[in-house]
């Protein structure tokens, strides 16, 4: 499925999207750092949402420069 520039930046650029993504890396952030000793699970699965989210913002952000590549090969 292909996403285009106009979807990714409206995304990107959407403040609901931003402090969506926002609170969700703030309240994983508690959650490591809230975690015990022996909690590593719980880490663990902070440290995959977080990484998550960045892949996530990092599709969008590709979907825009390969759009932008490709109109200034024409």
């Amino acid at each position: 499925m292909k996403i285009s520039k106009s979807e990714s930046e409206f995304l990107l650029k959407n403040e609901t999207f931003i402090k969506v993504c926002d609170k969700i890396r703030q309240e994983q952030v508690k959650v490591f750092l809230g975690s015990t000793l022996d909690d590593s699970d719980a880490r663990e699965e902070s440290y995959r949402t977080v990484r998550l989210l960045d892949k996530f913002e990092r599709i969008l952000k590709n979907a825009i420069i390969d759009e932008e590549r490709k109109d200034k090969r024409k």
